[in-house]
């Protein structure tokens, strides 16, 4: 319960940019999909749109707070106080992180499973998606020891995914139109969440050598 308290301070810390992922998720996605549907109703173009920008923001927003969170542990004065031995491994603080993220998102997907049948796929394929950008910042975080540089290859390979989609992803992208499905999650995206959860571990490798204090 210490350990939640003290994560409630860092993310109150952030101030306007703790916001963000209410804000994209349930202002800007929502408003980027009235239009199809004032144009067709509920159709497969409204679920089209909504994969099509859930997709592009939702695994960005995972890893928001815990990236910004974690350039205190990484980037500022004094951080050798942060990586005391009884608290050098940042793990948990990173796994409460990315659970309130995906408690963020349930009242999303929950009113989308009220609208689409079978949209309960989405929601799994999304976490398996996130679960990857998890594993894929924390190594990226204690690689790089910045910031910015892992916000800049995170962005990358958003992009790319959009970029070098064609009819269906390719792996390790995970970028697809196609609507999703318990075969689909299994055989495709549970690789990816596992690709993740190995990078994960690497990155609590990293972590736990860390010295570069500032």
């Amino acid at each position: 319960m210490k350990r939640i308290h003290s994560i409630l301070y860092q993310l109150k810390g952030l101030r306007f940019l703790f916001y963000v992922p209410f804000f994209l998720i349930y202002m800007v996605i929502p408003i980027l999909c009235i239009q199809s549907y004032f144009a067709v109703g509920i159709s497969d173009s409204l679920y089209q749109t909504i994969i099509t920008f859930t997709q592009m923001l939702i695994p960005v927003m995972s890893v928001w707070w815990l990236i910004f969170v974690f350039r205190e542990y990484i980037e500022s004065e004094g951080n050798e106080i942060l990586f005391l031995y009884a608290k050098r491994i940042k793990l948990a603080d990173a796994g409460i992180l990315f659970c309130f993220f995906i408690i963020t998102i349930l009242p999303f997907y929950i009113t989308c499973c009220f609208i689409f049948q079978n949209f309960i796929f989405e929601f799994i394929k999304i976490v398996m998606v996130c679960t990857f950008y998890f594993g894929f910042s924390y190594l990226l975080i204690f690689l790089s020891a910045s910031i910015a540089i892992t916000w800049m290859i995170v962005f990358i390979y958003t992009v790319a995914n959009t970029i070098f989609y064609k009819d269906q992803a390719i792996f390790p992208l995970y970028y697809s139109l196609e609507e999703a499905s318990l075969a689909g999650c299994l055989g495709f995206y549970l690789p990816l969440m596992l690709l993740g959860v190995l990078l994960l571990l690497l990155g609590v490798q990293l972590n736990k050598k860390w010295r570069k204090y500032t």
